[in-house]
């Protein structure tokens, strides 16, 4: 990395008057340090900010959020613009990129007109064009990521850390506990909702369970433990809020994981799985399980499936009509624009700008055309990321634990805000979509006998 180079280079500088001084050397380490790396440092810092002092979908500009825009911006550059307009990478061959970059022409073109002239606020449409971006991030960043395997590896440790940082802001504030450095989370800013939460809970729970497996030494073994005692921040934060999709899921996700375990020769897999439900069992007899069981089952009991199927029923009703069309294409065609609105049965029949789940959002904001470009572009990255999956059944060969495990985590909560959760909107979900377009599941090849030998576990 960036900063890595300079102060190995900075080590070796013999301060003599031989070699000249600290700053020319320093100076000339970076007159080669070529931009890129800068665009793609800023990038990293800016997620790192957004989790320590961001807000998923905040109602103003703080300076957290000016100072990640100018990040972002940066990162993005002047040459984005131009790959942008006439794509040159290898990426640009591939449906998701092609629907992606439809998708983000047609947005700023057609539906940001319909949202104008239909005379919404400046600001929801400022707040609707910021939430589209975001969904932009895979086709704005593939100059900057794709190919990169060694970015996108950090790129989901940041998101990763970002998902765990904001969980601890949202316990901070539930159960009032000061953090000093880190900002609290603010009144009604839902941020243990954001997906990378829960693919920080995922993803601690595998790399815990794969370290503990891979373990050579008490160190290792302690690394494996910690980040499985860590697992406990983010789901804490989703259980205390009654996230029932995410808790679910999380459940479903660490069964996957511990079958993909099972399929190595390794007795440690038994000896963690046998662990794993003696705590559960011990979990299960206690009062805060039965008190979390009892509030999860209270809720679905009053609320079911918070009326998502009216709520879409509402929105087809508010597009389909063609009350406030613009021209003389009807609303069901391209929407009701940036700042549209419905009155959702989800909320008490108000007038709000949101759904619960992005295919409904796509309906309302930009109709019938924008929703068959977002369902391209979000089926194209899905087949993307689990295509090595179905490449492996019909081969000999076998997935690293390591790729199961990012799979599992990024393929959660995408499924929770396409059909269930308003995250969608936050950049959480973009960064989301950049892990799906950019990181490729690795493929091993199986020995003879079709099987990891003993003791290792990729």
């Amino acid at each position: 990395m960036l900063f890595l180079r300079i102060m190995h280079e900075y080590s070796d500088i013999k301060m003599d008057h031989r070699s000249g001084s600290a700053l020319i050397r320093c100076a000339d380490v970076l007159k080669h340090v070529h931009i890129t790396q800068c665009r793609y440092v800023a990038f990293i810092g800016m997620i790192l900010i957004y989790g320590m002092f961001g807000a998923p979908t905040p109602d103003g500009f703080g300076i957290a959020e000016i100072l990640c825009a100018f990040l972002l911006f940066y990162a993005f550059n002047l040459s984005g613009v131009y790959e942008f307009i006439r794509p040159t990478g290898l990426y640009k061959s591939e449906l998701w990129y092609q629907s992606g970059r439809y998708l983000i022409l047609y947005g700023f073109s057609i539906v940001l007109l319909v949202g104008a002239l239909s005379g919404h606020s400046q600001h929801s449409l400022v707040r609707d064009g910021i939430a589209f971006l975001f969904l932009g991030l895979p086709v704005f960043f593939a100059p900057l990521f794709y190919g990169q395997m060694q970015r996108v590896k950090i790129l989901i440790f940041a998101a990763a850390l970002s998902g765990t940082v904001f969980a601890l802001r949202d316990l901070s504030g539930i159960f009032r506990f000061d953090m000093n450095l880190l900002s609290p989370a603010p009144p009604l800013s839902y941020l243990s909702n954001v997906p990378s939460v829960l693919m920080a809970a995922i993803l601690l729970f595998g790399f815990g369970f794969r370290s503990v497996l891979r373990a050579g030494h008490i160190p290792a073994l302690l690394i494996g433990v910690l980040l499985l005692i860590l697992v406990f921040v983010p789901l804490i934060a989703m259980a205390v809020t009654l996230q029932r999709a995410s808790i679910g899921l999380f459940v479903a996700a660490t069964l996957l994981i511990l079958a993909a375990g099972l399929c190595r020769k390794n007795y440690r897999v038994r000896i963690f799985i046998f662990l794993c439900f003696c705590g559960a069992g011990i979990w299960y007899n206690t009062a805060a399980f039965e008190q979390l069981y009892a509030v999860l089952m209270l809720k679905s009991a009053q609320v079911g499936f918070n009326m998502r199927f009216e709520e879409l029923a509402a929105v087809w009703g508010r597009v389909s009509g063609g009350g406030d069309g613009v021209g003389i294409v009807p609303t069901l065609l391209w929407g009701a624009g940036w700042g549209g609105v419905f009155q959702s049965p989800a909320v008490g029949n108000m007038s709000v700008g949101f759904t619960h789940g992005l295919f409904g959002s796509a309906i309302l904001k930009t109709g019938i055309i924008g929703t068959i470009l977002t369902m391209i572009y979000m089926a194209a990255l899905a087949v993307k990321q689990l295509q090595p999956l179905f490449t492996t059944a019909k081969s000999s060969a076998s997935f690293p634990l390591y790729s199961i495990i990012i799979t599992v985590a990024i393929m959660a909560p995408f499924i929770i805000d396409i059909f269930l959760y308003a995250a969608f909107k936050s950049l959480d979900f973009g960064l989301l979509l950049m892990i799906f377009a950019f990181y490729r599941a690795e493929v091993l090849r199986s020995n003879t006998h079709g099987l990891v030998k003993e003791g290792k576990c990729p």
